[in-house]
Order: C-alpha cells, then structure tokens, then sequence
C-alpha cells in the first residue's frame, strides 16, 4: 500500500499543499511526472537512489555480469513505480507551496526535493541515518529499514517544530496509525476471498503494534510476536536469503511441487535478483483462483486470494486476552 506513504508528506508538508499536488498528479501522472523530473535532477535519478541498498547497487561498477546489471536496473521497477505515485505528488505539492512563499524557482526546486527527502527517504549517503552508515553488522539490521526510520524522524520532528498539541496529534496519528491501520482495513477490502479468518480489531492491533515496533532497528525483528507469526524468526533482513533457502530445501525434499514450493521458490528468486516476490506470488494466487473459478474479482490479479479457513475453533488463547 505505497499510497499510504502519502500521510508522512501530510504531516512534513502540509495537507493543503500535497492535497495540490495530488489534483496536479491526477490531471495528468505522466505530465506532471515528465515536468517534476525535467525540473529536478535529484528526482530524475529517484529511481535509482531510492533506499541503501538500490543506491550500493547503482555504485557497484566493477566486477557486473550483464544479468545482474540487468536485475539491478530492473528488479525495482514495479516497486519504483509505486514509489512515485507517492513522490511526485509531494514534490508538486512542495513546489507549489515554496512558490507561494515567495522563494525562487531554484530555491522553490530544492525545498520540493527535500521535503520529498524528508517524508519518504532517500538512498544516498546524505541522506541515510548515522545507523544505516555504520558497521557491518548494523547495516544487516537496517537493511530496507530507510522508509521506517523517515517514518519515525517525521513523527519526532513534528513534536518538537509544531506548538500545536492538537496537530502533534493529528501528524503523530498520520504518521504512526494511517498507515498501519488503513493499510490493513484496504488489504482486508480488496483481497478476495475469505474475511473471517480473525476478528478484525485484534487483527488491527496485532497490525499497529508491528508497525510500532518496525520503526524501531531492532524492534522489528520481534514484529512476529506482535503478529502471532508461527514461523519463528527468519533472522534479520540482510540475511533473510539463508532461512528461505533451508525453508525452499524442506518443501523440495517433500517431492510436491505445490503451491507451498512455488511460493518457497519465488521468494529466493526475489531475495537474490530484488524482485517483487511477495506481489509476484499474490498476483499468481490471483491467478490460479480466477482460473479455478474460487473468485470471480479481477482485484485478485493486484491482492492475491485468500483461501477460507474451514476451522475456526480457539485452538490458542486470544491476543486481545493478555489485555
């Protein structure tokens, strides 16, 4: 749900101005994409400096096959595109208002680039947290972290620039709850399928206290816990290749190459090459439902399916019951 990246640029911005800067955007996406980029070279190089790790790759220029450059250059695509139906909207809606303050086009540009970099991130050394620039092994603990730590400068900042306790609400509740909360209520809506599995407030909590904790490096390796996740911990992201491999080894030594294999396979694919595993594997549950006739909503193809749970008995004690 990118998208809901749009409350960060909400509280940094200002509502008035990215609600511009979406009318600006929905005219036209492909106008005003082409006039933001073609007044910004920070933005037309987004694609590629987006987080840490797309902005190592970029730099790597010794020792490339020509198919891991291809990956490089590709495998972000899908997820870049999302990214931008986020950042040029704030973009406009930073131009318009540095423009009305009075500032010169230049200075109307970079303020628009930073109040981009400011609410979304950015992958360039600059603008990386002194904890994504450090060792080794901190940067195995806050890789793809950088969306999650601007979440978190944007709710700390909007405490200490605004004088309004009112609107320290609303930004820490648009930046800390909007996203956690509404994302899970849309993807509940529009996946097909099955929407009993779990009573929804339990699920929202479940949902708010993971995000809470993932804006923290260290907190979300214990997102599981929050969530339920019988999984076990998998280890922290950078190395989230080695657990899926021995998962992938456990379901090739069972000799069924089922749906639980695929998905086992795909998610390797896309820890090696940066492609979009989890949303390749949604699309092609999506797939196989509007095949087999379990559905009959095209919004499977984008969310996926979710198979009907046919025990719904308290096996475990209720997560709300700790309360």
């Amino acid at each position: 749900m990118q998208p809901l990246g749009l409350s960060n640029s909400i509280a940094r911005i200002g509502k008035r101005w990215v609600g511009k800067g979406i009318v600006i955007y929905l005219a036209d996406p492909l106008q005003a994409t082409k006039d933001a980029q073609q007044k910004s070279e920070w933005l037309r190089n987004r694609t590629r400096t987006r987080f840490r790790e797309l902005n190592e790759l970029r730099n790597q220029v010794q020792g490339q096959t020509a198919a891991k450059e291809l990956m490089g250059r590709y495998g972000y695509w899908l997820m870049m595109r999302a990214q931008m139906m986020v950042d040029i909207p704030s973009w406009h809606g930073g131009y318009e208002k540095a423009i009305a303050q009075g500032f010169d086009e230049d200075t109307a540009i970079a303020l628009a680039d930073q109040g981009v970099k400011d609410s979304q991130g950015g992958g360039e050394e600059v603008d990386q947290s002194g904890i994504e620039r450090g060792h080794a092994i901190t940067k195995l603990f806050t890789a793809y972290y950088g969306f999650m730590g601007t979440t978190l400068n944007v709710a700390y900042g909007s405490t200490m620039t605004e004088k309004s306790k009112a609107k320290i609400a609303v930004n820490l509740l648009l930046t800390l709850s909007v996203p956690a909360v509404l994302g899970s209520l849309l993807r509940s809506a529009l996946t097909p399928g099955d929407d009993d599995d779990e009573n929804l407030a339990e699920t929202l909590i479940r949902e708010q206290i993971a995000f809470v904790m993932g804006l923290i490096v260290g907190g979300r390796e214990f997102e599981g816990l929050a969530k339920d996740n019988h999984m076990g911990y998998s280890g922290p992201t950078g190395l989230r290749l080695i657990p899926d491999i021995f998962k992938l080894k456990d379901q090739a030594m069972q000799g069924d190459f089922d749906t639980a294999f695929r998905k086992r396979f795909i998610t390797v694919i896309g820890d090696i090459s940066g492609l979009p595993a989890v949303q390749i594997n949604r699309t092609w549950d999506g797939i196989e439902a509007l095949s087999s006739g379990d559905t009959s909503n095209p919004a499977a193809i984008g969310f996926g399916y979710k198979k009907p749970h046919h025990d719904h008995s308290d096996n475990s004690s209720s997560f709300l019951k700790v309360f």
